[in-house]
């Protein structure tokens, strides 16, 4: 988007980017080289002048699917912490998963009596999490 930004690209990697401030369209295994300013200017000092050590460098590959970590790390988390619930329900809504069916099936857990009922509850959160975040190891249990 500035005239200095595209000089200190061309400095550092020899390739001179196009000045252009339309959204950018990225696709399915595009590099990203990415670089942000450390401060925030004021609005009125936009334009002023900038060097290498001003920004942050990151480079990146986009993917459109959403990493998951596999079934039997999710597992080793303990999932019944907030923060590890909280990342449990965080990859099942980006993987497309039905939040109502997650929640109830949390809240039997809840709500069940140690041990006696408890074990079917978390049997049956786990089945609703595996529906969609591993539905082929899901396919392939012997023990279901």
């Amino acid at each position: 988007g500035y005239e200095q930004n595209a000089d200190v690209i061309e400095a550092n990697t020899g390739w001179r980017p196009p000045i252009c401030r339309d959204v950018t369209k990225i696709d399915h295994g595009d590099r990203l080289l990415m670089m942000r300013l450390k401060y925030r200017p004021e609005q009125r000092a936009k334009g002023f002048q900038v060097d290498a050590h001003d920004f942050e460098y990151f480079e990146a590959y986009y993917v459109e699917q959403t990493p998951v970590p596999s079934w039997h790390d999710l597992m080793s988390m303990d999932i019944h912490e907030p923060a590890g619930l909280a990342y449990l329900e965080a990859i099942y809504r980006l993987k497309g998963g039905d939040m109502v069916s997650l929640r109830a099936a949390h809240q039997l857990l809840e709500n069940a009596e140690y041990p006696e009922a408890w074990t079917a509850a978390q049997d049956a959160y786990l089945y609703v999490l595996r529906l969609v975040l591993d539905f082929d190891g899901l396919k392939n249990a012997t023990d279901i």
